[in-house]
């Protein structure tokens, strides 16, 4: 058994002890008069005390109702957790989703409920339950036209964040296109400071990022089109090759941290705060960790700069809606929207965005006091006319992972665009038939 394999063992393992404590749990819970079972990812340990919190005080609220937790890593959650619950005949009442094909998937094979008429019908102080979430909010959480999630979050899952300092020293400034970017990392490479760090171990980082190009060169309407394997069309594209050979000349041109392929995305996040580098492209995520692990760090993001003579929306990010769907067979589906509702409340959302959560509830982000890098972000969802899905979750797995693996390739050094790109049409031609 190799390293990998033996991690997914230990995964497993971890996952079934937790599915007993949990079955347990709720075997030792017969007072509630209504239980309702929700599971979802947690992004740490603060997210799920300041749920637990907003959970009491709604079983304050309604007497006799007990909302049951069953949390898992993030992980776990997405490759087998969910739907092991629902094979297994424990099906939520309530669950996490990241929006998407997985929200599509869910609507469609029955998992999730449609909510469209709550959202429409439910209003608190005055204002409809669907008026209060920006418009980017609703972005992969509709199936054929109806809503089956409500977004709590937009994650941004690549912005270029950048140490200030180093940029100051070298008289750098945020830039307007990729020709001053590709200035920026000369500059700093001519100074001795890597201009770029990220582990790309997961293969999924740099795949974001380079996703996010390949829909600003060839537009998103075509990318999507690729990714979704439409007839005729085939990642060894002209459009595709161009926004690959950029990460193929960064590559030779050494922009990129020593090692990247084979450090994890935690130590590339880290080699930037520590200051090892001057950028590093990742997430909204960073946000939390900058704040436990370098709270003197002085640094800031930008998003990723005009391509010329492209085809896409110039103004666009690449990101990811997560939110909270009813489970299709629900016998509380009444009682889990009344949740839903509560959960997204503007005075409760912030409280969530006090600890770093990048909502999607507009009079819950505008408050004054917002972390300044959280309202960054936040202006840049607001300035996105087009939101692109991340390769590993807007598209299938068996895609996606052709995808990054090609960009993996790329990027260290190992095949220039061309050939990457007819390998993954390889790897995903019996997907075709």
């Amino acid at each position: 058994m190799n390293q990998r394999e033996a991690g997914k063992s230990i995964v497993k393992i971890k996952y079934l002890i937790f599915i007993i404590i949990i079955l347990l749990n709720c075997a030792n819970h017969e007072t509630a008069q209504t239980v309702l079972n929700f599971a979802y990812p947690t992004p740490g340990d603060r997210y799920f005390k300041l749920m637990s919190e907003v959970i009491d005080e709604f079983e304050t609220l309604h007497p006799g109702v007990e909302i049951r937790q069953n949390v898992m890593h993030g992980d776990i959650y997405q490759d087998f957790g969910l739907l092991t619950l629902f094979q297994s005949g424990q099906a939520p009442d309530l669950y996490g989703q990241w929006g998407g094909w997985l929200v599509r998937r869910d609507a469609k094979f029955g998992f999730a409920a449609d909510i469209t008429e709550a959202l429409d019908s439910l209003s608190y102080n005055g204002q409809p339950w669907r008026e209060r979430f920006m418009p980017a909010a609703w972005s992969g959480m509709t199936y054929e036209g109806r809503n089956f999630a409500v977004a709590t979050s937009v994650s941004v899952t690549n912005a270029i964040w950048y140490n200030k300092d180093m940029f100051d020293k070298f008289n750098l400034r945020e830039p307007r296109n990729w020709e001053e970017f590709m200035h920026i990392c000369r500059t700093l490479k001519s100074n001795g400071i890597v201009p770029i760090s990220q582990g790309n171990k997961g293969v999924w980082p740099m795949g974001n990022w380079v996703a996010h190009v390949v829909s600003r060169v060839s537009g998103e309407a075509a990318f999507n089109d690729v990714m979704t394997l439409e007839d005729g069309t085939c990642f060894a594209n002209p459009d595709f090759i161009r926004a690959f050979g950029l990460f193929e000349e960064m590559a030779q041109q050494e922009f990129f941290n020593p090692g990247m392929s084979g450090r994890s995305d935690l130590e590339g996040m880290m080699y930037f705060l520590n200051g090892h580098s001057a950028m590093h492209p990742i997430g909204s995520w960073l946000i939390n960790r900058a704040i436990d692990e370098a709270a003197r760090l002085n640094y800031d993001a930008f998003n990723t700069p005009r391509i010329p003579d492209s085809k896409g929306d110039s103004t666009s990010i690449i990101g990811v809606t997560f939110g909270y769907l009813v489970g299709k067979n629900t016998q509380h589906f009444d009682l889990a929207v009344e949740f839903l509702e509560y959960l997204t409340r503007p005075e409760i959302q912030k409280r969530f965005v006090d600890i770093g959560s990048l909502c999607s509830v507009k009079e819950a982000i505008d408050a004054l006091n917002v972390e300044p890098h959280i309202r960054r972000m936040t202006r840049m969802v607001q300035q996105a006319n087009v939101i692109v899905p991340p390769p590993d979750t807007g598209f299938k797995l068996d895609v996606s992972d052709a995808f990054n693996d090609a960009v993996a390739l790329v990027v260290g050094g190992e095949m220039d665009a061309a050939r990457a790109l007819e390998q993954a049409d390889r790897v995903v031609r019996r997907l075709r038939q």
